[in-house]
């Protein structure tokens, strides 16, 4: 397990590099994220650029939005239980001041916290996780992972952020569906790359945004 999720890391963190490279002049910064579950003994898992993650100044709040239906890979066996899961995206609301991002940080420094409440929306169901998030600098004059530039946003667009979640299928009813999900789901982001929210960003969220 611990040299798949080496392998999982690895490719995560190339994959961002390409998609920073095609898309750095893009108005929003998308990251790479993986999901994996076991049914009936086999290992579902996918990996994929839909990852969104922002950060809020005023409510002091960091934000994970994640289109489930891309994960599909087209294998039905593999693909067909992510219908069980019942929602287009997954939300994550995490408390987090603005100070934590600033300063301290570098390529061998990084900053790790340990959050209770860690908001997740699945299902329709809100649910309290914890979560380990760890931000560190964005290495600089890499050619794979380019830091974009855009106004208002440097100090986020600097920062890389890391975590994953572990999710019971049964806290958000996902354990009764078509496919009797019952195993721990797996879900991760690893050198995410942050939006800083501005203007109208926030409708992106939806309810997550105001969630208390």
């Amino acid at each position: 397990m611990a040299t798949m999720r080496k392998h999982i890391l690895t490719f995560l963190l190339c994959a961002s590099g390409l998609l920073a490279l095609k898309g750095q002049n893009d108005p929003l910064l998308s990251s790479n994220a993986y999901i994996q579950t076991c049914i009936d003994q086999s290992q579902c898992f996918s990996i994929n650029s839909s990852a969104l993650l922002f950060y809020d100044e005023p409510k002091g709040a960091f934000f994970l939005k994640l289109e489930l239906t891309k994960f599909k890979t087209g294998t039905d066996t593999l693909d067909d239980w992510l219908d069980d899961l019942g929602s287009e995206f997954l939300y994550l609301k995490v408390p987090i001041q603005k100070e934590n991002f600033i300063g301290g940080l570098s390529n061998n420094n990084y900053k790790t916290f340990k959050i209770n409440n860690a908001s997740v929306l699945l299902n329709g169901i809100w649910h309290d996780e914890f979560l380990e998030l760890t931000l560190s600098q964005a290495e600089p004059n890499n050619p794979l992972v380019p830091s974009p530039k855009s106004s208002g946003n440097d100090t986020y667009a600097n920062i890389r952020a890391t975590f994953s979640l572990v999710l019971s299928p049964k806290n958000y009813k996902v354990h009764r569906k078509a496919h009797n999900v019952k195993n721990t789901i797996y879900i991760g982001v690893h050198s995410g790359r942050i939006n800083l929210i501005r203007d109208n960003m926030y409708t992106l969220l939806g309810e997550a945004y105001d969630h208390n």
